[in-house]
């Protein structure tokens, strides 16, 4: 298997990971709507996801 094949599907099986811990997380009356759906799924990457990746980022340019 090509190595982007390699790196992309492991990306997909981390993002399907973190989506089921989020969903699980994310209160019923936030998922009634599209809409809703929607601004949970932003409020969840900002409040978990982009930090990770901003430490992410700053350590590797600091090597």
């Amino acid at each position: 298997m090509h190595k982007t094949n390699r790196r992309t599907k492991k990306l997909q099986e981390y993002a399907r990971g973190i989506a089921e811990i989020l969903y699980q997380e994310a209160a019923p009356e936030d998922l009634a709507s599209l809409g809703d759906i929607e601004k949970t799924i932003r409020q969840q990457t900002l409040d978990y996801v982009t930090p990770q990746l901003g430490i992410l980022a700053l350590r590797y340019s600091l090597c």
